[in-house]
């Protein structure tokens, strides 16, 4: 069965409980004629509600792993299905769109934008998306930051929080 362009995976033998599949994910990076073999044929299903870990040694896959089930990275094989759709047959204005609006991702690495500052950063996807800024969330968010700074209501947490408004 095809739908917006992915294909929906319908058999028995999938639950509609299950949220996450996948079927043979391998990955495979090329560098100077040699190929790295970083996933082989994996294969596990998430349950709604069901907490996994993910654990091994370093360099055996796991940020990978994360990266392809994200939407990220491409596997060489294999297919990742969310509630049924098939993630990897999404086009990238819909797989981008995924990831801005269901995905949440902790890098190892900030990631951020050097060029911008605190509150730019926070609200560049909202901005991405078309969305609305919630001025009372955002100012939530900000004093979140500044007490896990330990800055008190001082007059130079003040001069902070203006030049970060925009």
């Amino acid at each position: 069965m095809i739908e917006n362009n992915t294909t929906t995976i319908n058999s028995k033998q999938e639950s509609l409980e299950d949220l996450l599949i996948i079927k043979g994910i391998s990955k495979v990076y090329k560098k100077d004629n040699k190929e790295y073999k970083v996933l082989e044929d994996i294969n596990f299903k998430i349950k709604k509600g069901e907490m996994i870990g993910i654990v091994g040694e370093s360099g055996s896959g796991k940020s990978t792993l994360l990266h392809i089930l994200a939407g990220l990275v491409k596997p060489t094989k294999g297919e990742v299905y969310l509630e049924g759709k098939s993630l990897y047959e999404m086009n990238d204005h819909t797989l981008t769109r995924f990831r801005r609006r269901r995905m949440g991702f902790v890098f190892q690495f900030f990631n951020l934008i050097s060029t911008q500052n605190v509150l730019e950063n926070i609200v560049l996807p909202i901005h991405l998306d078309d969305g609305e800024i919630d001025d009372d969330y955002l100012n939530e968010i900000i004093n979140l930051l500044f007490s896990r700074m330990n800055l008190r209501e001082t007059s130079m947490l003040k001069v902070l929080k203006k030049l970060l408004i925009y």
